[in-house]
């Protein structure tokens, strides 16, 4: 293929990356218990640089960064858990691995609140008397609330004290996530500004960006910032937590370059009737598929097995295809042309 009709392809398949807005309801967020999803955890230099722009149609891009180790949460029953009545009101938690961490979280028609988290292998218990509301439903570009939440700290098994805040949250943009296995689009980003008093002092300033998918119950991305106003020499502190899911990947915005971005090897190009894929050894594909030139999605395969792979591309009209694979550690995609089958 010549270097302008891929430039073609390139521009049509990035102009696919448009979307409507979304809208979240209350429908898409509520769990069941014995549902996993697997979170990595990132510390950053900074926040501001990685949160991206506000506004419509927007892409964010978090994928340069590595996943190694998730943690991999499991939606418990609280009424199983012997610390709950800690927590009243929560109608389900969140297990981390299998560790003594569980995270406290309720949902309703209304909204999706958090409740608090609770440590108590290491001692530690973050309880908040009137729980904080993370979202409200439906949810769409431009809607914002304002929160008030009241909280006690334990630590090390010594109370540190009890603080309230007042947060302000606005879902600012929609657009397009790119993370380290793929895109994913129809996202809607919400803003939350946080100011923690202690008594009548303000001790900290919470700065927060969440990423949300309808259907995915967990922020698809959360970026936060804490500055510590306390201390003589404000401390900052900034983290970064995603879900890594390449069965979300739903968009071919799959080309990079670099180490992390190894190629596939699609053979014979052109072909008339059998496609041959050979995936890098990075892990498992969770996810293979074929769009055409509009960005049509026309094959869709998960869960291939192996490092080589063939499929039947018959039926499909002559023309120029994309392929795209997404796996753990992985997203590529290469450029293939279904020829005329010869007379």
């Amino acid at each position: 293929m010549n270097i302008a009709a891929i430039a073609v392809v390139q521009v049509l398949l990035l102009s696919c990356a448009v979307s409507a807005q979304p809208v979240l309801f209350a429908s898409d967020f509520q769990p069941a218990i014995g549902d996993t999803v697997r979170l990595q955890h990132h510390d950053l230099d900074t926040a501001q640089n990685y949160a991206g722009p506000a506004g419509a149609n927007v892409i964010w891009d978090l994928s340069d960064f590595v996943s190694s180790n998730p943690n991999l949460y499991t939606v418990v029953d609280p009424d199983n858990l012997a610390n709950a009545p800690y927590f009243m009101g929560c109608s389900y938690a969140m297990q981390r691995d299998s560790s003594t961490y569980f995270g406290y979280y309720a949902w309703s028609p209304l909204g999706l609140y958090y409740y608090g988290f609770d440590d108590w292998g290491n001692g530690d218990r973050y309880v908040l008397s009137n729980k904080t509301t993370l979202l409200e439903f439906p949810t769409s570009y431009g809607s914002q609330f304002r929160d008030t939440v009241a909280a006690t700290t334990i630590s090390n098994f010594d109370t540190l004290g009890s603080f309230h805040s007042h947060a302000t949250t606005i879902t600012d943009a929609y657009g397009t996530l790119k993370l380290p296995y793929g895109a994913i689009t129809n996202v809607l980003r919400v803003h939350r500004l946080d100011t923690l008093f202690f008594g009548t002092l303000i001790g900290a300033y919470g700065d927060e960006y969440r990423y949300y998918k309808a259907g995915v119950n967990v922020p698809l991305a959360r970026i936060t910032k804490w500055t510590q106003a306390l201390s003589l020499l404000p401390q900052v502190n900034y983290e970064l937590e995603y879900v890594i899911d390449p069965a979300l990947v739903d968009t071919v915005l799959l080309v990079f370059d670099g180490p992390l971005r190894p190629k596939l090897h699609v053979y014979p190009n052109p072909a008339s009737d059998v496609v041959n894929v050979q995936f890098p050894p990075t892990g498992k594909v969770q996810r293979v598929f074929v769009t055409d030139i509009t960005g049509r999605i026309v094959t869709d395969m998960k869960n291939v097995t192996g490092t080589t792979f063939g499929f039947d591309i018959a039926r499909l009209q002559p023309g120029i295809y994309c392929l795209s694979a997404a796996g753990d550690h992985f997203a590529s995609r290469e450029s293939f042309v279904k020829a005329k089958p010869s007379p």
